[in-house]
């Protein structure tokens, strides 16, 4: 095995021990079939995030266990999402602060992690986003979503992983007027 696939092969087998663990401590009258469709059945998202989240000073953020993400796909450097991302702190602010089944990660690419760290701080964005240096499984999670090919972009998922919107995948640009449309389709899905 080579050393880059063994962090892919320890996440994996600690998703696969959860999964077993999450079974195992199920009342012994539930059938599997009963375990899957259970709505306390624990997701494998805070899993798959756990200890791989930043806060916008770059220390470790816990997971929260929620039931849905919003994943943002963000680069300080695009002008697009420095003109939309204070319009989705101000949405998100006033909608969907106060909800405890509901976490927002923004996902950068950007190397140092330090710039987008940076413009998270000077927004007063209230997001964690993902360490890139620990991202191991996430990146393989989302492979599956589609493709965000412009931002600023939204995959929004359960706690199990399935996609619930995206707006990526078209080619199509995505335009400030698209950006903040795509808020109202979210917040029309979420309960």
């Amino acid at each position: 095995m080579s050393r880059s696939a063994r962090p892919i092969v320890l996440t994996l087998l600690t998703l696969i021990l959860s999964a077993v663990r999450a079974q195992a401590a199920a009342p012994a009258t539930l059938k599997w079939r009963d375990l899957v469709n259970h709505p306390k059945r624990p997701g494998i998202m805070a899993t798959v995030l756990d200890g791989r989240l930043l806060d916008g000073n770059g220390q470790t953020l816990a997971v929260k266990p929620v039931d849905y993400y919003i994943i943002y796909y963000a680069a300080s450097t695009c002008p697009r999402w420095a003109v939309f991302s204070p319009k989705f702190v101000a949405y998100y602010n006033e909608h969907l602060a106060g909800r405890d089944d509901l976490q927002v990660v923004v996902w950068s690419t950007e190397r140092p992690k330090s710039s987008i760290l940076k413009y998270m701080r000077d927004h007063q964005m209230p997001f964690a986003t993902l360490n890139d240096d620990n991202a191991g499984m996430v990146v393989y999670a989302f492979r599956k979503q589609g493709v965000i090919v412009n931002i600023p972009g939204f995959i929004v998922i359960d706690r199990f992983g399935r996609e619930l919107y995206s707006t990526g995948g078209t080619g199509e640009a995505q335009t400030i007027p698209t950006a903040e449309a795509s808020l109202e389709k979210i917040a029309a899905l979420l309960p």
